[in-house]
């Protein structure tokens, strides 16, 4: 009796229950709930379709600036030696000069560095003045002094003055001093010949080769340093272009994603006012349709637990179709690879033979040519020693 009881309380219950959780499940929620999910979707692929050429581009521009600086590398590495070979040749004429003459290379010396220290004394009076004429305009705009003393400090080591600190540093970056016995016992093309210029003030052609050398070092490396500014302004112009194209994407992307948080505030806003359109109208058929749902809902709801467990029935099945196949697709692919492997393998190992057997049969036709010459050269030797003796007995006749 018990029994039964239970039996036919679980009976009487199961309907409210099945209607209760019926009435739990909100479809427009879930309807919504999936078109977010879409629209979350398809803003996640343009990111990544974003993203992937952005990508791209950075490859490539990275490609470009690693090839720019491969060779700009190159040509300082190269400047660098062409002026290690202009000193190399001035120290060269120098120690030549001073063991043929000198008294004359003491004299033209004693000019140059006259000369180079009154340049010297010329460009810091020229500092001093640029000073004072800077502390004059710092008191009036110390922004304008700034600007003024970077330009000046530029014209100033662009200009004729800056001739003595130049030649001071070219000589501390050049190599050590270079051994004229050791140029003239290695036949070096450069070397001086004695006596130079016969004929000739020594004095004037000292002077007049130290002017030359200097020039060309001074020309030599002006001309690398104009290159590598080039390099550096084409470098900098690259990186603003890059910074402007930059700024315009962020500026698109800040747009376009202003734009769809407009959209997505209207269409809430706008879904929210149908929402609730439709509550009161609801709320207005809910009493006449009341009986009439619960019934549809009760019978929904026992079909959407039948078709709940047919779904969980066939994705489990499904699942598991999936799980053999991806099995199946691994152990494909590690067979595949196996074979790959064994096939290259295999192939390795008859390149090797076939490059011994190439290798044995060079040496072989080496051993065989050799052999030939050989033979050839005693058989010239004795038809040599043949003809000699003919001659021998001919003479003797």
């Amino acid at each position: 009796a018990t029994r039964d009881s239970r039996t036919k309380m679980a009976e009487a219950s199961s309907p409210s229950l099945t209607q209760t959780l019926a009435a739990m499940v909100d479809h427009e929620q879930v309807s919504k709930i999936r078109d977010t999910q879409l629209r979350m979707l398809q803003r996640f692929e343009k990111t990544n379709e974003k993203l992937s050429t952005f990508t791209e581009l950075s490859t490539a521009k990275l490609a470009t600036a690693t090839v720019q600086f491969k060779r700009h590398t190159q040509l300082i590495v190269e400047a660098r030696k062409d002026l290690h070979n202009i000193f190399r040749r001035i120290r060269k004429i120098k120690d030549r000069l001073q063991e043929d003459y000198p008294e004359a290379f003491a004299m033209a010396q004693e000019r140059v560095e006259n000369a180079l220290r009154q340049d010297e004394d010329e460009y810091n009076a020229h500092l001093l003045d640029d000073s004072a004429l800077h502390a004059v305009i710092a008191e009036a705009d110390p922004t304008a002094a700034t600007a003024t003393t970077a330009t000046t400090v530029e014209a100033g080591a662009d200009g004729p003055a800056s001739a003595a600190p130049a030649a001071a540093a070219a000589e501390q970056l050049s190599p050590p001093p270079f051994s004229l016995a050791a140029a003239e016992g290695a036949g070096d093309a450069t070397a001086v010949d004695a006596p130079l210029h016969r004929g000739l003030d020594p004095s004037v052609v000292v002077v007049s080769i130290s002017e030359q050398a200097r020039v060309a070092g001074e020309a030599e490396a002006a001309r690398a340093k104009a290159e590598v500014e080039a390099a550096a302004r084409a470098k900098a112009e690259e990186e603003r272009i890059a910074k402007e194209k930059q700024a315009e994407e962020a500026a698109r992307l800040a747009t376009e994603a202003a734009r769809i948080k407009a959209e997505e505030d209207a269409r809430v806003a706008k879904e929210a006012e149908e929402k609730a359109a439709r509550e009161r109208e609801q709320a207005e058929a809910a009493r006449v349709r009341a009986e009439e749902e619960a019934r549809v809902a009760a019978e929904k709801a026992a079909e959407a637990k039948a078709k709940a467990e047919e779904e969980a029935r066939i994705a489990k099945e499904k699942a598991e179709a999936e799980a053999a196949a991806r099995a199946k697709a691994e152990e494909e692919a590690r067979l595949a690879k196996e074979a790959e492997e064994r096939a290259a393998a295999e192939a390795a190992r008859l390149k090797a033979e076939e490059e011994q057997r190439i290798a044995k049969e060079k040496a072989e036709e080496e051993a065989r040519l050799a052999a030939e010459a050989e033979a050839a050269r005693v058989k010239a030797e004795e038809e040599a020693r043949l003809a000699a003796e003919a001659e021998a007995a001919r003479v003797k006749a």
